[in-house]
């Protein structure tokens, strides 16, 4: 995508012109807006939501602009363009849909529906410049279709070691919902169990197989708080670590969250937006939240809860096994998400209660 030049957003006269910078940023084609949502599409058919504020304008200004044509648009300008831009029908998304039933990798596309994988990048299977589906990030690993979990002989050890065995199916298919794009489940995945029972390796090996960039590591104590919640914009993912019992946190914003729906947030001092929740929440504590009794049954109802009560003995622990178990990630990868598939069917293994 070639960034837009001076020469692009001024008249004969040398002035700014709002108009030539629309049309320019039409010509580009990377911005797009859906449900009243603004996105910028990045390469390879990925893309993310352009948040309000300071940090939209440096998005904007870093993949759209050229450095002199940054000079020249002030931030009022630019922020009155993308005011125009919410509001002008040429933006908006026709026939271009947000990725919930494919998966990309590293090397293709898998159909969650159909069990169908694609082998080659998004741009060429998906539309080239003008794609159908849009996604909001990659799996950073490569799929396997007919992967076995006893390829991966140090996450087979692992599971083994920290969970009992009608547990590691439901872990398998809930860390595979973390993985993938669909909005249809409106579960957050609960692992609790005392200390050294193996909860952060599972949260460090979800990071790495998303990437830092799509993960937000937002409290649920502040869910609910406009000016700290901004950080679940782009996020695949939600980790809450190290969450107790004594923790206090808006359980109707917790399920709104959950359930991906709009949530209202800014950063400090910005404009307020209302955007949707894509992130999945997999939190990790020592103990069971305390909810109140007549709030308990809706919040089970939105939770996987996956006990860790086997206590890893000092001369177990692996200071090594997360490099070990980045060796198998394929393996892994594929492994968790072919076990979410057939949730879309039959839902989960065992039941969150």
């Amino acid at each position: 995508m070639e960034p837009i030049q001076t020469i692009d957003i001024r008249t004969p006269k040398k002035s700014y012109s709002e108009v030539k910078f629309l049309d320019a940023l039409k010509k580009q084609n990377a911005l797009f807006t859906s449900d009243d949502v603004l996105y910028l599409r990045l390469e390879n058919n990925l893309a993310h939501i352009v948040p309000a504020g300071n940090s939209g304008q440096l998005m904007l200004r870093r993949h759209l602009l050229s450095s002199e044509a940054s000079r020249v648009i002030s931030q009022q300008a630019l922020d009155n363009a993308i005011k125009n831009i919410m509001v002008d029908p040429e933006f908006e998304a026709k026939g271009l849909s947000i990725a919930n039933d494919k998966v990309l990798w590293n090397n293709g596309i898998l159909n969650l529906l159909t069990g169908e994988f694609t082998d080659g990048d998004a741009t060429s299977l998906d539309g080239g410049a003008s794609p159908s589906v849009i996604y909001l990030y990659k799996i950073n690993a490569n799929y396997i279709k007919g992967a076995s979990i006893e390829d991966a002989s140090s996450f087979m050890q692992y599971l083994e070691t920290s969970l009992v065995d009608d547990s590691i199916p439901l872990l398998l298919e809930a860390l595979g919902y973390i993985l993938s794009p669909t909005q249809k489940m409106k579960k957050a995945v609960f692992l609790i169990g005392k200390p050294n029972t193996g909860k952060s390796l599972i949260l460090e090996l979800i990071r790495r197989l998303l990437g830092k960039k799509v993960i937000s590591e937002l409290d649920l104590t502040q869910i609910s708080q406009t000016n700290g919640n901004v950080s679940l914009l782009n996020k695949q993912c939600n980790i809450s670590e190290d969450f107790g019992s004594t923790n206090r946190f808006n359980l109707s914003e917790f399920k709104r969250a959950v359930g991906n729906e709009h949530l209202t947030m800014s950063n400090k001092y910005e404009r307020i937006i209302t955007a949707p929740v894509r992130a999945k929440f997999i939190v990790a504590g020592n103990a069971f939240p305390r909810i109140p009794i007549d709030e308990l049954p809706p919040f089970i109802e939105r939770i996987l809860l996956i006990p860790f009560i086997k206590e890893i003995p000092m001369d177990k622990r692996d200071p090594k096994l997360i490099e070990k178990l980045m060796s198998e990630k394929d393996v892994i990868a594929s492994v968790l998400v072919n076990s979410f598939i057939p949730v879309f069917e039959n839902g989960f293994t065992t039941s969150s209660t």
